[in-house]
């Protein structure tokens, strides 16, 4: 049937498991690059940081680049909370067990708890 093949995890977050009961990934891979391709900006721009507190550069410049960083982080959040919430969740809530409908659920209130208020991803 629909269920979950053995050592299988409904959800991702948390490290569990990548790949759907298909074993295919869970972001297709248009958004796995646009993903990566924000993250390695992020990363670029992290080294900038870097550069500009070892050149003792204007703390107002530096901080406007750290919110810059933030900011894209942000949209990476969103992004794969909406793709959990796309495939995880929701494969939970329709083909798992109790328990994985009840893990899946807990996970979800510890990520709002931990993340407050989050918005739409931008498309």
């Amino acid at each position: 049937g629909g269920g979950l093949l053995e050592g299988q995890s409904v959800y991702t977050l948390g490290g569990v498991s990548g790949t759907n009961e298909q074993g295919e990934g869970l972001l297709d891979d248009d958004e796995k690059t646009r993903l990566l391709a924000r993250l390695k900006r992020c990363e670029g721009q992290t080294r900038g940081v870097m550069r500009m507190v070892e050149e003792d550069k204007y703390c107002v410049d530096v901080m406007n680049q750290v919110a810059a960083i933030q900011g894209a982080l942000a949209e990476v959040s969103k992004k794969l909370l909406s793709s959990h919430l796309d495939t995880c969740v929701r494969n939970a809530m329709e083909k798992g067990k109790p328990a994985d409908r009840s893990r899946v659920l807990d996970e979800l209130q510890d990520l709002f708890a931990r993340y407050g208020r989050i918005e739409k991803p931008k498309r």
